[in-house]
């Protein structure tokens, strides 16, 4: 998929969306682990499912389009799960950015879609 140019702030620049309707699992590795979040698009939870992570903490952010902080959760070494509700949130694009603080950053782009 294409992708856009990363600033200071990890957000991609421009992201091209195909098909906003297929449920996809994003998979990263960092620290020599694996990062998986799903479902996407969603409309009521994000989940983050963390595995053989070798760092002490890991800060995962919400943020919007704007680089606007939504919600942080800090994950201590050997947690395996974390959960993001989106319940009070709007439909469109966030960004999910995983900092291991040790230099490594990831940002999974997750779309917000409620069906009324």
């Amino acid at each position: 998929m294409p992708g856009g140019s990363y600033g200071n702030s990890g957000i991609p620049g421009n992201v091209t969306v195909f098909d906003q309707n297929v449920l996809a699992v994003s998979e990263y590795s960092i620290d020599n682990g694996t990062i998986k979040m799903y479902p996407n698009p969603t409309s009521e939870i994000i989940t983050l499912q963390i595995n053989d992570i070798l760092h002490p903490d890991l800060k995962v952010q919400l943020v919007d389009v704007n680089g606007k902080l939504i919600a942080e959760k800090i994950l201590e070494k050997g947690s395996t799960i974390c959960y993001f509700e989106t319940t009070n949130l709007y439909n469109g694009t966030y960004f999910m950015v995983v900092n291991s603080g040790a230099k490594e950053k990831k940002t999974f782009k997750v779309l917000v879609n409620k069906k009324y």
